[in-house]
């Protein structure tokens, strides 16, 4: 274990894990964030506590460079001039790409059975290169996730607007557009999906969902299902729906539910026999596809004991050597 001159107070440690995490993204944050996504089991201090820490910590001072209203790891792995750089392109990108897929979330939010939409990883967290696919989390009525993933599946497919191997950019904002988590409203809590020892992933994960369509307050619904997140960050607070983003409430397509409930299990077996045999094989030995009816996850590589990993070195290399 490391020596240091002064021992890291426990506000200390949850300050240097949450630039740590972030580091992972090469993403600096402001004073603001680092109080919202402040990583602390049990723990709540207020913006100035924060504040205060960032500006007088002797054990953070060597650490951290604060440059531009941005608090940085001072290491040589995180240049502060490229992380700046990126922090920048990344936003903007994100804001063509929530520009560029209205269209998108208007058509999805007629999907027989649809009742919201987010948008998940690198887009949720604003954090979005060029070439990156644009997550979808979709949220159906129960008897209805088949149904609502052929729905949204299949023009998309038709329009060669899926992700696919070897395409890093799809030129005329045609984005590649990923539908790899189904939730029904019967399944909005996640705890039990969480890796055993901690899972910092899913929990900023569920933290930073950006909400496109919501024909309900769903988003707001699926916030309380898993308030068991603010054991870990304690200051945070869900998304709201922006009306800049988010797509109001169209016309409902529920007079027609009964009908499509009847398709429901010719879809499930069509497209569970047309699934790869990759997502079959993962399924078999891995959480990180879930085939049922209330939840369909396709991520055949679920990275997050891989994130988890890399995080706890880094605080190890933060500690140690600065």
């Amino acid at each position: 274990m490391a020596v240091f001159a002064f021992m890291p107070n426990h506000l200390e440690e949850s300050i240097a894990k949450t630039i740590v995490w972030f580091s992972l993204f090469k993403q600096p944050l402001t004073t603001f964030e680092v109080w919202k996504w402040l990583f602390s089991y049990g723990e709540t201090y207020s913006l100035g506590n924060v504040e205060n820490a960032l500006e007088q910590s002797e054990c953070l001072r060597e650490r951290i460079k604060i440059q531009d209203g941005y608090i940085f790891w001072n290491s040589k792995k995180f240049p502060t001039t490229e992380a700046l750089k990126k922090r920048h392109a990344s936003y903007l990108d994100s804001l063509q790409k929530h520009e560029a897929i209205t269209r998108v979330v208007k058509y999805l939010s007629l999907v027989p059975g649809m009742v919201a939409v987010g948008a998940v990883n690198s887009l949720g967290m604003w954090n979005t290169k060029p070439e990156s696919d644009i997550d979808f989390l979709i949220i159906v009525k129960p008897g209805l996730i088949w149904v609502a993933r052929f729905f949204s599946v299949l023009p998309f497919a038709i329009l060669k607007r899926r992700p696919k191997k070897g395409v890093k950019k799809f030129g005329n904002r045609r984005y590649p557009l990923c539908f790899s988590f189904f939730l029904s409203t019967n399944a909005l809590c996640l705890e039990g999906a969480s890796l055993k020892d901690g899972d910092p992933y899913l929990v900023y994960w569920i933290s930073q969902i950006t909400p496109l369509y919501d024909s309900g307050h769903w988003f707001e619904t699926m916030a309380l299902a898993n308030s068991w997140i603010t054991k870990t960050l304690p200051n945070t607070t869900f998304t709201a729906s922006h009306e800049f983003l988010i797509k109001k409430k169209r016309s409902s397509l529920s007079f027609f539910d009964p009908v499509f409930r009847l398709l429901e299990p010719v879809l499930r077996f069509v497209q569970k026999r047309r699934l790869p045999l990759s997502i079959r094989l993962t399924r078999a030995t891995d959480r990180s596809i879930v085939i049922d009816d209330d939840i369909l996850k396709f991520h055949e590589t679920d990275r997050r004991a891989n994130f988890r990993q890399g995080f706890e070195e880094r605080l190890r290399v933060f500690w140690e050597n600065g």
